[in-house]
């Protein structure tokens, strides 16, 4: 924005297939990619292939990649990401599958922390209240060190991410 008045144009631009400025009407449906000829004409991706194993032996640039990662392409089907059936089962998650997972999992390392691992948590079929109510007897700082741990833990992975 501040070089924006010094701006005289692009070297190198190719095609564009859509304006920055394009908002799609409500009524809107894509046309299907011919993944032939897109494959033909960009030299990018064959979405007919894995991806993953084009992008570990792709040698276009950052700039031709960020160019292309920006038109549009409509597929069907999602395009494979790997080449084995049985790995490409794995990346079509439905969306509840993951809390469904993961939330007891927290839930329990959740309570873990909170009683600082002073004892064993009982089993859960033997008595599943008495992890509940061992919260209300928590002391205060218990709750502060496990909301500390919780956040520095939620900034260590925003910026591994």
């Amino acid at each position: 924005e501040v070089l924006d008045e010094f701006f005289i144009g692009r070297v190198g631009v190719g095609e564009n297939l859509v304006s920055d400025d394009w908002v799609p009407a409500d009524d809107f449906h894509p046309e299907d990619t011919d993944e032939a000829k897109d494959y033909e004409k960009n030299q990018f991706l064959d979405l007919r292939k894995p991806l993953l194993k084009q992008m570990w032996g792709a040698n276009f640039s950052k700039s031709y990649y960020l160019q292309q990662v920006h038109q549009p392409r409509h597929l069907p089907e999602p395009a494979r990401l790997f080449g084995p059936s049985y790995l490409e089962f794995f990346t079509r998650t439905k969306w509840f599958v993951i809390p469904t997972i993961w939330l007891p999992i927290a839930t329990y390392l959740g309570l873990r922390s909170l009683l600082q691992f002073s004892g064993p948590l009982p089993s859960f079929t033997s008595n599943p209240y008495l992890p509940l109510a061992a919260l209300l007897s928590l002391p205060a700082h218990a709750y502060v060190k496990t909301g500390a741990c919780f956040l520095i833990g939620n900034v260590i992975w925003t910026i591994l991410e």
